[in-house]
């Protein structure tokens, strides 16, 4: 495990394998773990996988945890590290992180890619189920947000046979400091509706039994980046990463080869 700081405060990471950086972002009550074995699956790349403000080993900063907050994270651990530009992918809230990192470092991003996640703002409804979270943890009922949440980033038909995997993600999440989770809710509260550089590389991934986000999001977000490219996988539903990583992983890499500049 490596370390940065920004603002004095620890930004914990792991790197593995040489070649182009690219940049994994767990998403909403996950670590840097998720990607554990999926990472093993992507050869030929120097992978930075951080732990984002307020989740795993990494501390909280501020509150709240805004998007352009997280991408500053990401930029430190590329100063730290040395490197000048990356390639990356952002797994739901990861993904928004992602954005805001394209935005505010076009010259740092080769290339962005979301897996599960959207460029569009909370609307109403999820605003104020990210409120009912809020105070949840406000009464001490962090398990209880933890339990309610995690599960649902299986489909249905996957939810049994990857239960283990399930509750180690659950485990971990159930010990992250609550001001944390609670900062970064209310920084994905805060987020504006995201356009993405069109002369940076787009790849949009989702999964057609996703229950966060329907099928038709993820075409309209293709229909509105006319120049991204859009990958559905089958039999997923919001964490591909762990229910076909080999696909994932496959896409992943035939996107690099195809459309990033080498």
């Amino acid at each position: 495990m490596s370390v940065a700081y920004l603002s004095d405060k620890k930004i914990s990471y792991t790197t593995k394998g040489s070649g182009p950086a690219l940049v994994l972002l767990h998403g909403y009550l996950e670590s840097k773990e998720v990607w554990e074995t999926f990472s093993t699956l992507l050869d030929g790349y120097k992978l930075i996988i951080p732990d984002l403000p307020g989740h795993g080993d990494s501390d909280v900063i501020d509150s709240p945890h805004t998007m352009d907050l997280m991408a500053d994270a990401v930029a430190a651990i590329l100063d730290k590290e040395q490197v000048e530009r990356c390639i990356i992918y952002g797994h739901s809230m990861g993904g928004y992180a992602a954005e805001a990192f394209a935005r505010k470092y076009p010259q740092k991003t080769r290339a962005i890619g979301l897996v599960h996640s959207t460029i569009y703002p909370d609307n109403e409804e999820k605003k104020a189920n990210r409120k009912r979270e809020i105070d949840l943890l406000r009464k001490a009922k962090q398990k209880l947000v933890v339990s309610g949440m995690l599960p649902k980033i299986l489909a249905k038909s996957n939810l049994e046979k990857l239960r283990p995997e399930l509750e180690k993600i659950v485990e971990r999440a159930n010990n992250f400091p609550v001001n944390g989770i609670i900062a970064v809710l209310n920084g994905m509260m805060m987020r504006p509706e995201h356009t993405i550089n069109p002369a940076i590389p787009f790849h949009i991934i989702g999964g057609n039994e996703d229950n966060f986000i329907p099928v038709s999001v993820y075409n309209k977000m293709a229909a509105d980046n006319p120049t991204a490219r859009l990958d559905m996988i089958e039999g997923v539903g919001h964490a591909s990463f762990i229910e076909k990583p080999d696909e994932l992983a496959h896409k992943i890499q035939t996107f690099i080869s195809g459309y990033v500049d080498k």
